[in-house]
């Protein structure tokens, strides 16, 4: 066992720790990886190892999984489920998804309810929790052990969910919320997806060797899986009622009446949601799914004749583009001058981070785009920048707060921008989704295809992260237009309904939350 990660009880309360001294060269990388990923965000300032993967097969006896390596897991204070009786959990059948795992090899689970009104039968809501990720040993551990981070072991595992009050249902807000009167999606066909594989959503890789010698010369060597993007794939099919035709039934608390989910394969509208890491999930899998429903859909012939309703909603992760940004004034670079521009720092994620650990499974059709029209410059889609402003061909909905905290703030701790500077990029990179079709490499009048559909916006400044899954920002934060105040969850309604506004971006007003938040 390695000595850093030993628990020492001190009246059965703390856990002691002792940080490693890590290899300077390979540190040099991590704090850009994570920015690049813009979702484990409390992990600039930590040091890092490189991760490496080695074929199940040549994986030594001695090297076991996380869970067993660490007895230090504990449950972080961040982005956690509440105990409650909205949504009812379904474990995912490892049996007919033998991948769809969490870090440590327990099952992925997701929270459903169905719809409430006959009206709304076919209409669903997906959504992708969020909760940073981690790309090697000491970033995976630290997550593991909640140090240095507000995230922990319950990111990582469906095992925490019992001492969280969540062994059978949890609590719903934001778009979750069973208030009819202010809600109008509270009717519909609700899933909620946990995160547990620490990969934005995107990886197909088991039994990764996660390895690292600590200042003391201590091997610290472990198991993981990043399966996210399995997790995603076991979802739809467990939706789609496959293998067996096996409909999906939970208990209702209060009632105790077996409520059975209806098919999703006649589903009319299908919202595909998620927040932060979730939201970066949403980018990489929101086309892939597309195609997922609509080849067994009902509504759907042929993909010219299909009148599925299909769309995507990327929260909290939309922060301004490394691309116009001057990168040789970022600390990772002043510290270490060897990744200074877009095309080297993105290079080194797609390689060490996308491909070498993840196995990743994002947008196919950035890639295969890349390599046809430019090839050697499948790096770039490793930005989910990129990918949204030139390869997502699906109708999208982008909420982005223009003083996001998680984001903002670590942008001004690489001396990238500063709040004013984050603000009014963000802004301005809102208001340019409104131009895609105009600019995207893919599926547009530019690109010789069809026109794209405008995409939704609302970009608030009120200091929040997510906006989705809390009632806060869903309800309560508002921006003024033409005399009348929107909120969230009113402008995402319009945007489906086809009424007006769909886009709103109110004006910066200087850093911090503006003067009208609530």
């Amino acid at each position: 066992m390695n000595k850093q990660f030993l628990i020492t009880e001190e009246n059965n309360i703390n856990v002691a720790v002792v940080r490693s001294v890590w290899d300077m060269t390979v540190r040099r990388w991590l704090p850009v990886w994570v920015l690049l990923a813009m979702l484990l965000l409390p992990l600039f300032s930590a040091k890092r190892q490189q991760a490496y993967t080695r074929p199940p097969n040549a994986i030594p006896q001695a090297v076991e999984n996380i869970a067993k390596v660490l007895p230090c897991g504990k449950i972080g204070e961040t982005e956690g489920v509440s105990p409650g009786a909205d949504l009812f959990r379904v474990n995912l059948d490892l049996r007919n998804f033998p991948n769809a795992v969490c870090n440590d090899g327990t099952p992925a689970t997701m929270f459903v309810r169905r719809f409430s009104r006959k009206p709304n039968k076919n209409k669903w809501v997906i959504f992708l929790l969020g909760g940073g990720n981690c790309t090697n040993v000491l970033d995976c551990a630290e997550r593991w052990c909640s140090i240095n981070t507000g995230y922990g072991a319950n990111k990582m595992s469906t095992a925490y969910l019992n001492q969280q009050g969540a062994s059978r249902s949890i609590a719903g807000n934001g778009i979750f919320s069973r208030d009819t009167s202010i809600n109008n999606f509270a009717g519909w066909n609700q899933v909620y997806v946990y995160y547990c594989s620490s990969d934005n959503w995107s990886g197909s890789a088991s039994n990764v060797q996660l390895s690292g010698t600590d200042a003391n010369g201590n091997q610290l060597n472990y198991l993981i899986h990043f399966r996210g993007a399995d997790i995603v794939d076991a979802v739809i099919a467990t939706l789609q009622r496959q293998p067996n035709g096996q409909a999906i039934t939970y208990q209702e608390t209060t009632s105790s009446e077996e409520l059975v989910l209806p098919d999703i394969d006649k589903a009319e509208m299908v919202l595909f949601a998620g927040s932060s890491a979730g939201g970066e999930g949403v980018k990489k899998n929101l086309d892939h799914v597309g195609e997922l429903l609509r080849k067994s859909n009902k509504h759907c012939k042929n993909s010219n004749d299909c009148t599925l309703d299909y769309r995507g909603v990327i929260d909290a992760n939309y922060p301004p583009s490394f691309h116009h940004l001057d990168l040789t004034q970022a600390t990772f670079c002043t510290e270490f001058p060897f990744r200074c521009s877009y095309e080297e720092v993105y290079t080194d994620r797609w390689n060490q981070v996308n491909v070498a650990t993840y196995h990743e499974r994002g947008d196919e059709s950035c890639v295969k785009w890349h390599q046809q029209n430019q090839p050697g410059t499948e790096w770039m889609c490793a930005d989910g920048q990129h990918v949204v402003n030139n390869h997502l061909t699906t109708p999208m909905f982008i909420r982005f707060d223009l003083q996001d905290p998680n984001l903002g703030g670590k942008f001004q701790e690489q001396k990238l921008t500063t709040p004013a500077q984050f603000g009014q990029l963000t802004r301005a990179q809102l208001l340019a989704v409104k131009n895609l079709d105009s600019s995207a490499e893919e599926g547009s009048v530019q690109s010789g295809g069809q026109p794209l559909k405008a995409p939704g916006i609302f970009g608030p400044q009120c200091v929040q992260h997510y906006g989705l899954s809390l009632s806060p920002p869903f309800f309560s934060t508002t921006i003024l237009d033409s005399g009348k105040r929107y909120n969230f969850h009113e402008v995402l309604w319009n945007w489906v309904q086809g009424a007006q506004p769909q886009q709103l971006v109110r004006e910066f007003a200087g850093p911090g939350a503006a003067p009208d938040c609530p």
